[in-house]
């Protein structure tokens, strides 16, 4: 009733009928003395260059033009729909929805449209899913030794009586620890901290590692791998998971190694503060 009465008066203000096609909060508050629809405007922002900031200036624009009264429709010409993905991130989160998103979705659309369709609206797709951390394992007497130190892996997949990959849950916090010999004797020492990222989290390139991880701590050399060890040891001597000690510390430890200096003692006052903050958020 709302609406038939919201168009009845735009009727009889302008002069024109609202049809059922029309917004049902379009009022006659939209349309200029006389009938003429009010003219929009249009910003673009074009680049040319990928990691621009076009989706991210585009999107705070449009909540700038939201809060200030205006009505606002946000067109994605991406071809990889980057602003519909953060859309539908918004929904994932449960935010609010603003203003309108829509656009080509991907370079599937712009293959099977025509080009009088290209502006096709992205169909509705179920939110993206964490996808869990997978950490190829190996061993091979006086070859090669991959293993983790301390992880707690959702399950194993055996591969072969040499390999198996150990699969983590999103968030989950792991150190592996990589060994390769030779004939000569040892050649490589590499001790790592992973953390399984979690969704739209940035993570990074590492071998035997997909899709990817955040990296707390790197070490290289026989020397800094057992100097990590054994700081590893201490903290769960005094009771203390590895895997719940901050990422913060993880990063400390590394600059002090590389600066040829002794990794800082994990007290449990720090621990409590970090378990403290981390309830908080």
């Amino acid at each position: 009733m709302e609406v038939t009465r919201a168009r009845a008066e735009a009727a009889e203000k302008t002069g024109i009928a609202l049809s059922d096609a029309t917004p049902a909060d379009r009022t006659a508050d939209d349309f200029a003395p006389g009938g003429a629809r009010r003219a929009g405007r249009e910003t673009a922002l074009p680049n040319r260059v990928g990691k621009a900031g076009r989706t991210a200036s585009a999107a705070r624009l449009a909540g700038e033009l939201v809060m200030a009264g205006n009505r606002v429709a946000l067109r994605n010409a991406d071809l990889r729909g980057a602003a519909l993905d953060w859309a539908q991130r918004r929904l994932y989160w449960g935010l609010k929805r603003t203003y309108g998103v829509f656009g080509t979705a991907s370079n599937a659309l712009h293959l099977k449209t025509s080009r009088s369709d290209a502006q096709a609206v992205r169909p509705p797709q179920p939110p993206e899913m964490p996808a869990p951390m997978r950490v190829s394992l190996a061993y091979v007497a006086h070859r090669v030794n991959v293993w983790l130190r301390f992880g707690q892996p959702e399950h194993e997949i055996v591969l072969d009586r040499w390999r198996r990959v150990a699969v983590l849950a999103p968030g989950a916090v792991c150190c592996r620890v990589k060994w390769i010999g030779n004939e000569h004797g040892t050649a490589l020492w590499q001790l790592m901290v992973l953390q399984a990222p979690m969704p739209f989290d940035a993570m990074q390139r590492v071998a035997g590692v997909t899709p990817g991880a955040r990296i707390l701590l790197r070490v290289d050399g026989e020397t800094r791998v057992k100097a990590v060890l054994e700081t590893i040891d201490v903290i769960e001597s005094m009771g203390v998971d590895p895997r719940t000690v901050a990422a913060t510390y993880w990063r400390i430890v590394g600059n002090r190694l590389a600066a040829r200096q002794l990794p800082p003692d994990y007290s449990a006052e720090r621990h409590a503060a970090h378990l403290a903050r981390w309830k908080l958020q």
